[in-house]
This record gives C-alpha cells, structure tokens and sequence, in this order.
C-alpha cells in the first residue's frame, strides 16, 4: 500500500477501532466484555434471540441478584422497558444505573440519548402530556431503530475485540454453556388480552399481604396474585414506605397486595 493512499485510509480505520474500544480502551469497556461472558447475559441474551422477552429481562434480573455490580445487566434491562414493556420510568433507572457504574464506557452518549428519548416517551404517555410531547415522540420512534442499532453494533465489536484479544494471547476462547448454545425457543403461553378485573375479587376489608421469597420480583408476584406481572406498579405504589425502587425486594419482606 502506498503512502498516501494509507494516510488517506488511516482517518477511517481509527474510528472503526474507537467504536470497536479497542483504541485507547479504558476499563469500564474492558469490564462490559467480562460482563457479556457472565452466565445470566448468555441466557438473557438466548431468550431474547428466541423472542422471550420476559425470560430476558428475567436472567437479567437474577444476574444483579447475584452480582450486583454486573453493570451490563442494567444496559440490557434499561433497552428492554423502553422498547418492548414501554415501561419508561423503568428504563430510565437502569439506564441510569449504567452509568453511574461504567461513567467511561464507549457508548455512553448513546445510552445518554436513549434516556432524554424515554423521558420524552414517558411525558406523552401522560394523561395530560405537555404540548408538543406526542409530536416528538413520533419523531424520536423513527430514529430509535437506528439508535438502538447502533448499541447493538457496539456491543457486538466489543464481543469480537474480546475475542481477538483472546487469540491474540493465546488464551482459550471461552465459549457460552451448552445449554445457551443450543437453547431451544421456548413454549409460550399465548399472551391473553389484558381484561378487567371483577369487582367481586376485589377485597371486601383489609388488603391481602404477601412475604417475598428468595428470587421474586414484583413482576414474578403480580403475575402470582393477579394473573398479570404487568400490574406489578399496583403492588410498588402500595408499598412505597418500604420499597425505594422495584428492585429493592427482600427475602422475608411482608407486602401489601391492593
């Protein structure tokens, strides 16, 4: 290659390694491509693929209970509350929560957007929105596509770069369990219409109570109490005196069930 042709590439080639981390890689970007090999990303990951959202967001979920400086699991949650549950408060806070773990990571403006886009979305799913909300949330859904492309990309050269360096020392590739390799897609239930509950199952008296048990979420409850973990809010705005956020359950906790 001659010279000038190579100065001419040589702008180009740069950026593809800065979007890959691979120039000048800090370690929060070093510390997500450990956290892509974490066993609960790996079948988050699968059941996503196979089109289990829920079962996702669920290994997401559990890998925080286990670790919970396993900073990627945020990222993971934050993308699915905005773009499939549309659950926007949600998704703020764990995009939120990446952040604060990972100030450095490469693909911080973008996940910084993403957060003034779910503010936006969640303004317009208001009873009331501002003036103006709906209107730019139409515009922010065309571009959200590319966005989110754009994450996955990155997240996808930060596998490869993990990889390559692997090679590279001549350390073994590691490679997902089994099981996620060859995960099948999993028998769902087939997702019934949301209907109103009956009046005559509402409570006559005093409100029932629930003690949580090891691994549950609110979702995983609601789902238990009302057919539905979509209404989990229901159960988190009963029980504001003793839960700061959706995620801060505790074994042995007594909640009130509205």
């Amino acid at each position: 290659m001659h010279c000038p042709q190579f100065i001419r590439c040589l702008p180009r080639f740069l950026l593809l390694l800065l979007l890959a981390g691979l120039v000048g890689c800090g370690s929060d970007d070093r510390m997500d491509r450990r956290d892509e090999r974490d066993p609960f990303i790996i079948r988050g990951d699968a059941r996503k693929r196979a089109g289990d959202i829920d079962g996702a967001i669920e290994q997401y979920l559990k890998g925080l209970e286990r670790r919970p400086q396993l900073a990627l699991a945020h990222l993971k949650l934050g993308i699915e509350f905005k773009d499939h549950k549309r659950d926007y408060l949600r998704a703020i806070y764990h995009l939120q929560r990446y952040l604060e773990k990972r100030p450095d990571a490469t693909r911080n403006a973008l996940i910084e957007d993403l957060i003034r886009r779910a503010h936006t979305q969640y303004l317009a799913s208001l009873p009331n929105p501002p003036a103006g909300a709906i209107e730019e949330v139409a515009r922010l859904e065309r571009e959200n596509a590319m966005l989110r492309g754009q994450i996955e990309d990155l997240t996808r050269q930060l596998q490869e770069g993990s990889a390559t360096s692997a090679r590279a020392t001549g350390a073994p590739e590691r490679q997902p369990p089994a099981a996620a390799r060859a995960t099948p897609a999993p028998t769902q239930q087939p997702i019934r219409p949301r209907t109103p509950e009956p009046a005559a199952e509402e409570p006559a008296e005093a409100p029932r109570t629930y003690r949580v048990q090891r691994g549950d979420t609110l979702s995983r409850i609601a789902g238990r109490v009302y057919n539905d973990s979509s209404q989990w809010r229901r159960i988190f705005e009963a029980n504001r005196g003793v839960l700061d956020t959706p995620e801060s359950l505790r074994e042995g906790q007594e909640l009130i069930i509205p």
